[in-house]
Formats: C-alpha cells, structure tokens, sequence
C-alpha cells in the first residue's frame, strides 16, 4: 500500500478537502447561530446545544475545574463523597485554553467543535489518499463523510428501536461535527493512528509505530473506549495481511505490540478508577446498549449496498495495494459492528467511526457506477450526498422544533429564563462548590455544575448514581404533602446546602397540586429572590436542623 506524503500539503486537494471540511463545520453550526440570534439582547440564556445538553455540560464542568486549576476532576453531578481523582488531558486543555482567553466553557466548547472538526475530515481525507487511489472515488467518499446518513428520516424516531442516524451521535460523522468535540478528538486520534501504523508497515521503521502509540495512548486518556475498536480493527487487518503474504511479519507483530502497550496505562488508569471510586463505578455501568442489527445496517442506509458494490469492484482489481486498502476497509467496517455487541455496558460506544470506511467504500461504489453509466464525476457524487443526507437535514430541522419548543429530544429546556441565570450567577459569585437540590431534566440542575461551580443531587442521567431514583425524590421533596421530617432527611443525608424554586419546580407542583408556590419549611432560609410570579426564582439555604 502506497503512502502519501504524510505532511499534508496547500495542494489543490487539499485544499479541495479543506473548503468542504469548512463547509461541513458551517452548515453544522447553523442552527446553533439561529438559537443565539433569536435570544441576543433579551436577558435568555440559550444553553448552547439543540440535543442531548447533559453530556455537553458533563464537559463543561471538567473544562470549569480545569480553568480553575483542578488537574484532577470531581463529578459535579453527584453530592455523593468520592476522591475526584478523574483525569481527562484533553479536557484539561481545554480548560486552560478558556483561562488563557478569558471565554467561557461553553464558547471553547463551541471552538473546539469546529476545529476538532476540520481537523478530523482534513485528517480524514489524508487517510483517504493513502487508501483510495483514484482521484474521483476518494473525493466521493470523502463527500459521504462529511454529509451521509441513513434512512433513519423514513421512520419514527424511537430509542433505540429506530435507525441510529436517528439518535446515536457517534454513529454518523456529520453528527459528530455538529454535536460532540469529545468524538471529533477521539476520531482524529483514531485516524492518526492508521495513518502513522501504516507509514511502520510501509517504511519498516518503529518511530512510525512509536508515533501510532502515542496517538492510541492519547486516545486512552480521553475516550478510552475507542482503544478497543482500534486495537481490533488493526488485528484483524494484520491477520488478513499476514494470511495474504503466507506468514506473519515480525516487525508488524512488534509495532502492534508497541501501539498495544502505549494504550495500557490509559485503559490501566481507567480499571484503577472503576475499582477504587464507587462513584466513577456506578457511572461506568450505566448501560449504553447497541440497537438491533436492523436498526444499525438502516442507520447507514444506502452506504451499505454502495460499499458491497465498491468491496466488489476492489477485490476485481489484481493491485496488491488495492488488495491491501480492501482488507483495510473491510475489517475497519465490520470490526466495530462486531464489537459493539460485546456484554460491556458502554456496547453502542465502540460503534464510533463504522462511519468512516463503510463511506469510503461506498465511494468506490458510486465511482464504479459511474463508469459504467457514463455520469460525470461531480453528478455522481452530489446524487450520493442528496440520496444519503436527508437524515442530517432532519436533524436541522428538529433544532428548529426544539427552539420553538425550548426543549430537546431528551426533555431539556434549550433555553433559561433571566431569572434562572441571575440566581446562578448568584450561586457562582457566592457559594461556587456548594450543593444545590434543583429540577434535572427540565430544570437547572444538569446546567448549575457548569454555569455556577455547584454540585448537584440529580443532574445527569449517566453521571448520577441511581439517577432515577433521585430524580424521584427530587420530585417528591418539592410536592406539597411531602412532610418536613422526609424533606429535612433528605437534605441531611445528602449533605444539601441550597435548595433552588423556579419555573421548572414551580411547574411541577402546578401539575399536582393546582398551585405553583413552594411553602418552605421552617429549616429553609430564603437567600436570594429573583423576577415575580411564575417566572420568580427562588434560593433557599439549609444550614441544619433549626435550635429551638
């Protein structure tokens, strides 16, 4: 297998590849410019994501306490004791970066994702010219990853028993570049990996497998799951090149070797952290289960018979190269799928990066069709993006939805009210690193951790222990007929020191008891009052069972 020149150069095709990769991060960011346009100058806050804000605002309070000189990190989402011995280095550096500019988190949240995500397809599309030699298929397929989807807009959206370009972020390259900088870092340090493992496979030289290590070992650090897939896909590659050749080959045994050890004191340190902190342990085995199979050929739609078209039309070539690149794509498409189904409670998460080569493949197969029926090149590829892209465009289309509902697929709200903010900022300037009882879901509790530096009960769905269960006795505590003695127990145990009243908390009781007000009880001291009526927020604090 040819490699290109590994420094990636301002010639025409990349240059080509870098236009679209802005394209692709512009497009992406449309939505996010229509939420903030409609809010400037009205006192709302929009919280910065149209889907799933709760991960995002996992990273963002690692980025606060990073900014803030933490090196090792705490679970804000949890009033639970626990070491807070969790270290994520990308994170870290984000957090540094935000200190050194003064941004908040939730802008390098946003800058991130755009750099992260052109550096990702750049990256993407240098693997492409090591693999895909003629010019056309790879610019196809690289056209695919940047804008392909499934035929989840055919169907209902129902987790999980609907297509997963419907729901799973990390199944659709598009959707990461929208959605997730986490992803977009993690897939960057995956196709380094290749890059830099195939360069030791092509050159005989261990820097190349040593380079490929630290990538991985990186990857380790920072999304640790990925390292399976990784480590697998190489296998499996390794194993089918070796049958090819008739015998294994010692260097490539020992440069996999290399990539292999380099993951382990990230995977290490992770294994250390689940048997250690009951906290992390609890996280780490919050299902993430992978669909069904169906769900998951649909979630890739049309790519998947393009990409048997184009593994067919490969193995007809008698180029070892292109021998090389089939095996490569082949094991890298299927791998993951495979893996995804281990009984591991993160299964769905391996799935990440499928994407990739099931698209470059697909893009060999829309080259073939088009030299059999004669279309040029730029028609061919366009219908292959308008035939797979509709799913992607659905996904616009809801954040329009969800900005005039403020609220995601998921039940949070897109937006707070000036109020919620003001009493935050409160919170932040005040009493940052104090616990607070508040509404998750619909309220502020999943937003407080990042936005005023406080641990909350209830907050996030994964990060939580037994979330569903302190999600219903945060609903029980603000219900009128709950008696103080259940409240003032509550609080105790654990260890509470605000409670927060807004729009959220208000609404529930409404739901109920026919009225919105709160009646504190006698321990709860107001502190902090903001607006009026039903847009009033309320803090109350609790400093102990009262004396008499």
């Amino acid at each position: 297998m040819k490699i290109a020149n590994m420094k990636i150069r301002l010639d025409p095709e990349y240059r080509w590849a870098a236009f679209w990769a802005a394209v692709c991060s512009i497009v992406s960011s449309i939505p996010y410019l229509l939420a903030w346009s409609v809010t400037w100058g009205t006192g709302v806050y929009f919280v910065g994501l149209l889907h799933y804000p709760d991960d995002a605002y996992v990273y963002m309070s690692w980025m606060r306490q990073a900014a803030e000189g933490s090196i090792l990190l705490d679970n804000m989402f949890t009033t639970d004791p626990h070491p807070g011995r969790f270290f994520n280095l990308l994170f870290l550096v984000l957090g540094w970066f935000a200190r050194a500019t003064g941004l908040s988190v939730l802008a390098v949240f946003h800058i991130s994702r755009v750099a992260f995500g052109i550096c990702f397809l750049i990256t993407t599309y240098a693997l492409l010219r090591t693999l895909v030699h003629p010019l056309p298929a790879r610019k196809v397929g690289y056209l695919l990853v940047c804008f392909s989807s499934g035929v989840g807009w055919l169907f209902a959206r129902r987790v999980p028993n609907s297509p997963i370009d419907l729901w799973q972020t990390e199944a659709v390259s598009f959707l990461c570049v929208y959605q997730n900088p986490l992803f977009l870092a993690a897939l960057t340090a995956m196709l380094l990996t290749f890059l830099f493992a195939f360069k030791g496979m092509e050159s005989g030289k261990l820097r190349w497998w040593i380079a490929a290590g630290v990538s991985t070992g990186l990857l380790a650090n920072f999304h640790s799951y990925d390292v399976i897939q990784l480590l697998g896909t190489l296998t499996c590659y390794l194993i089918l090149r070796w049958f090819a050749l008739k015998k294994p080959a010692p260097a490539e045994l020992l440069g996999l070797a290399v990539v292999a050890v380099f993951s382990v004191p990230g995977v290490a340190y992770q294994l250390w952290l689940y048997q250690t902190d009951p906290v992390f342990r609890a996280r780490a085995l919050v299902p993430t289960g992978s669909a069904h199979p169906i769900y998951v050929l649909l979630g890739y739609g049309f790519l998947v018979p393009l990409s048997v078209l184009g593994a067919v039309a490969m193995s007809r070539q008698a180029d070892a190269s292109e021998q090389n690149t089939l095996r490569f794509l082949v094991a890298w498409s299927v791998i993951p799928i495979l893996l995804s189904y281990i009984p591991v409670s993160f299964q769905r998460k391996i799935l990440m990066g499928a994407h990739i080569p099931i698209s470059m493949l697909a893009g060999v197969g829309v080259e073939y069709i088009r030299g059999k029926s004669r279309l040029r090149t730029a028609t061919a590829a366009w219908l292959a993006v308008l035939l797979t892209c509709p799913t992607n465009l659905r996904w616009m289309q809801q954040a329009v939805l969800n900005i005039q509902n403020n609220q995601t697929e998921s039940g949070q709200r897109v937006f707070l009210t000036p109020q919620e903010m003001e009493a935050l900022r409160w919170l932040n300037k005040n009493w940052r690193g104090s616990n607070l009882l508040a509404m998750p879901l619909v309220g502020v509790s999943g937003y407080a951790p990042a936005l005023a530096g406080c641990k909350v009960y209830a907050g996030h769905w994964g990060e939580t222990p037994d979330f569903a269960q302190r999600l219903r006795a945060t609903r029980r505590f603000y219900m009128p007929w709950t008696s103080n003695e259940w409240r003032l127990d509550l609080l105790s145990r654990a260890r509470i020191r605000f409670v927060f009243v807004g729009p959220a908390e208000k609404a529930l009781i409404r739901s109920t008891a026919g009225h919105a007000e709160f009646r504190p009880p006698p321990f709860l001291k107001p502190v902090f009052r903001a607006g009026s009526g039903d847009s009033e927020v309320a803090v109350y604090q609790f400093n102990g069972i009262p004396k008499d």
